[in-house]
């Protein structure tokens, strides 16, 4: 296996390696991509992030074990959301406090899913950083 792809590699987290490994395998010509891991709630809005700018037609996140093992159509999700929202993802995560907040402070979840809209003023802001990012 050529792994020329994966050096170097300055991600610390793991969380963020995987896509690298992801983006590896769809070079090489893998489709379905399947990702095992712990902590789902930060891989599952990575992955949800990057899906748009991968080539795979599949996505899949397995976690848990025994009983609890789960498997989770990441690439559903993404594409449910669409590419704004799915690459916005992160920043929202971010702000509310990542995995152990639901919502914004003082903001319920109602009120937090029409400000997501894409014709809200968050949307919008979100938008313009993304352009003045630029592609990834």
């Amino acid at each position: 296996m050529d792994t020329l792809g994966l050096t170097p590699c300055n991600h610390e987290e793991a969380d963020t390696r995987m896509i690298i490994h992801v983006a590896h395998a769809v070079q090489e010509g893998h489709r379905m991509i399947a990702i095992r891991t712990i902590d789902t709630a930060d891989v599952v809005v990575i992955c949800t992030a990057a899906f748009h700018s991968l080539a795979c037609t599949e996505l899949w996140i397995l976690f848990g074990t025994g009983a609890n093992y789960r498997t989770f159509a990441n690439y559903e999700i993404a594409k449910s959301l669409g590419i704004q929202k799915s690459r916005s993802l992160p920043v929202f995560h971010a702000l509310t406090g990542c995995h152990t907040v639901s919502c914004f402070s003082s903001i319920g979840k109602k009120k937090q899913k029409q400000r997501s809209q894409p014709g809200c003023k968050m949307m919008k802001l979100l938008k313009l950083f993304l352009i003045a990012r630029g592609p990834r």
